[in-house]
């Protein structure tokens, strides 16, 4: 027996949306180029990610990248697209020691606050944990109020690059 008034099932409503498209072959001229940030390897719209074994300094190395990006000046040789407000979330470390490594960072390149003036964010994830998902019995679940505070800061803030240490 059907109920009148029911809510739509969201799995039958998703799977009606799934139909292929039709490639329109767009001209060569009308299609817009990757947006490069910084050396071939952060790109506006995509995920970057650095992978390494522990120890061999990945943080060390997006510091400085963060730091570049915000100043577009090339610290370690890769000129940057442009100044980019970066926001640099590191979630085992906490705020001192991240204010040790990105003054060394910024003393050593020969940085000062107005290379950065307000386009560079740090924050611990010991002060403030970043958790998008879990995982359980039933499968991962999604912390939908998270992703969306997440992303609400970085509109709010004009955020180009998200830097997640680690993810």
């Amino acid at each position: 027996v059907e109920q009148k008034n029911a809510e739509p099932d969201p799995v039958q409503l998703a799977a009606r949306a799934i139909r292929p498209t039709l490639y329109a072959f767009p001209s060569p001229i009308d299609i817009q180029p990757r947006q490069w940030i910084y050396d071939n390897h952060y790109i506006r719209k995509f995920v970057s990610t650095t992978v390494a074994p522990s120890g061999v300094g990945k943080s060390s190395l997006k510091i400085v990248e963060a730091l570049a990006m915000a100043s577009g000046k090339p610290l370690l040789g890769s000129q940057p697209k442009g100044q980019f407000h970066v926001w640099l979330w590191n979630g085992e470390d906490p705020r001192d020691e991240l204010d040790r490594r990105i003054t060394a960072a910024m003393l050593h390149y020969g940085l000062s606050k107005s290379d950065l003036e307000d386009r560079l964010f740090v924050d611990s994830g010991r002060d403030m944990e970043i958790v998008i998902a879990t995982e359980s019995k039933d499968g991962a679940r999604i912390a939908v109020p998270i992703v969306d505070a997440v992303q609400r800061a970085i509109r709010d803030n004009a955020i180009d690059v998200l830097v997640l240490d680690p993810f």
